[in-house]
């Protein structure tokens, strides 16, 4: 029995791959090769059953010729704005400002 996608991301996410690879004409061999990959982890990349980290999506991409971003494009949906928020107005956050620590001098008053 055929192991379950990791998660619908991964699935889609190997789909992508394998129409990349296909467009290209390569094997999965060919497309390890290039990405520096072993060609049972394209096999199982592609049949979602395992999670790519940035690395390796990087490796995908430069071996299927394509930018980064299409192979992610639309995976996460966009946020649900809260209901307390203006629907007009972009949200902007920022980092909370680090604290410093008073120096301590010796001696000095």
């Amino acid at each position: 029995m055929a192991k379950p996608p990791v998660s619908e991301a991964a699935r889609v996410l190997g789909e992508r791959v394998r129409t990349f690879r296909d467009d290209l004409g390569i094997s999965q061999e060919k497309l390890a090769a290039l990405a520096g990959v072993h060609w049972t982890f394209v096999s199982q990349v592609e049949r979602g059953l395992r999670n790519l980290n940035l690395h390796n999506l990087l490796k995908f991409a430069a071996g299927l010729q394509v930018d980064p971003a299409e192979l992610v494009a639309g995976l996460v949906p966009p946020p649900e704005p809260a209901e307390d928020e203006a629907q007009d107005e972009p949200v902007v956050r920022t980092p909370a400002a680090r604290r410093r620590k008073p120096r301590k001098t010796a001696g000095r008053r």
